[in-house]
C-alpha cells in the first residue's frame, strides 16, 4: 500500500545538493519511514563486478502480514576482492533524484519498501562493513565486523530448479533465525544475499522458518560494471550500539521523526483534512538479525 502521498522539498540556496539546505514536509495516509534525496556525486571504485544477481526480497509489513507484502529488489555484485549488496530500487531512485534536483526537474518519491542498508564484503581480510541510512535524513551510520562463518547442514533429498539452474538445499542458524537456502552447484561461488554465504554454490533462494523474509533470485548478469563505495559522511558505531539505537528509534518513531526536523502531517476526515504526526507513533520492528 502506498502510504506516502505528497512530499514537498524546498531547496534554500543554489540547486547543488551538496550545499543545499532542505526543508522537507510529508503528507501521509499513515505514518511510515522513508528516505530523502542524498549526495550521489562522489564515490570510490573498489573492484570490477564479474557477476550481478538481482533478488526480490519479500518481508513483513506487520506482525499479521503472512503474505510478506513488502517487496524490494536487491543487487549482489560479485568481484574478485569485494562483494556489495544493496537495494537496486533505492540506488536507482537516488541517482535519478541527484540528477533531477541538480537540473531543477524535481524528484521522485522513494518507494516505501526500500531497504536502507548497504553491505560491503572484503574477501582479502574477511571483513564486512554495513552502512545504515537513517530515515528522514541524509545521515549514515556504519559498523564493521568479521564475515560470519556459517555452519551449513546439507540435504541430499530436497531439490528444485530456479532460473533454470538445478538447486540443492542447505539449512543453518544465522543471527538468531533458522534459514533454508537453495544453492546451485552449477555456479560454484559461495555467495548469496545478505549473510547467506558459504554454501557449495551460489544461493538463488533463501527464507527463514518463521516466514518473515524471503530472498529469491530473478536476474543474473555478467555485463561488466564496477563495485563502488559512495563518499558519504558515515558515523562509526559498534554493531550492538547500532542495533540498540535502531530498536529505539522504531519504538519511538514519532519522537525520532520530529528530532530530524522534518514536518509530517497525516491525512484524516476532519474539516482541515489532516493532523500533525502523533509523537507516540511506534514503527513495526522486525530486523533480519533477530
Amino acid at each position: 500500500m502506498k502510504k506516502l502521498s505528497i512530499l514537498i522539498l524546498s531547496l534554500v540556496s543554489i540547486f547543488n545538493i551538496m550545499e543545499a539546505q532542505m526543508q522537507i514536509s510529508f503528507c501521509m495516509d499513515t505514518p511510515d519511514f522513508t528516505f530523502v534525496p542524498i549526495d550521489m556525486g562522489k564515490y570510490e571504485t573498489l573492484d570490477t563486478c564479474r557477476l550481478t544477481l538481482t533478488y526480490q526480497l519479500s518481508y513483513r509489513a506487520s506482525v499479521k502480514d503472512d503474505s510478506l507484502s513488502r517487496k524490494d529488489l536487491m543487487d549482489l555484485n560479485i568481484g574478485e576482492i569485494y562483494n556489495s549488496f544493496y537495494s537496486r530500487i533505492l540506488r536507482e531512485t537516488d541517482l535519478k533524484n541527484y540528477k533531477d534536483i541538480r537540473n531543477r526537474l524535481g524528484f521522485t518519491i522513494v518507494p516505501d519498501d526500500c531497504i536502507g542498508f548497504e553491505m560491503m564484503f572484503c574477501h582479502v581480510d574477511s571483513t564486512l562493513a554495513v552502512t545504515n541510512r537513517l530515515p528522514f535524513t541524509s545521515q549514515h551510520i556504519e559498523y564493521s565486523q568479521k564475515i560470519p562463518k556459517i555452519d551449513w547442514n546439507y540435504s541430499s533429498q530436497e531439490t528444485d530448479t530456479i532460473m533454470g539452474y538445478p538447486c540443492r538445499v542447505a539449512t543453518a542458524r544465522i543471527e538468531g533465525r533458522e534459514w533454508k537456502v537453495w544453492y546451485t552447484p552449477d555456479i560454484p561461488l559461495p555467495y548469496g544475499p545478505w549473510l547467506l554465504n558459504g554454501t557449495k554454490g551460489l544461493v538463488l533462494k533463501g527464507m527463514d522458518n518463521e516466514n518473515n523474509f524471503k530472498f529469491e533470485a530473478e536476474g543474473l548478469s555478467t555485463s561488466p560494471s564496477t563495485i563502488i563505495r559512495y563518499n558519504w559522511d558515515r558515523k562509526k558505531m559498534e554493531k550492538e550500539k547500532w542495533r540498540d539505537f535502531e530498536r529505539e528509534f522504531h519504538k519511538n518513531a514519532g519522537m525520532f521523526a520530529r528530532s530530524t526536523g522534518v514536518n509530517i502531517i497525516i491525512k484524516d476526515q476532519s474539516a482541515r483534512g489532516y493532523h500533525p504526526l502523533n509523537e507516540n507513533w511506534e514503527e513495526f520492528y522486525n530486523p533480519l538479525e533477530k
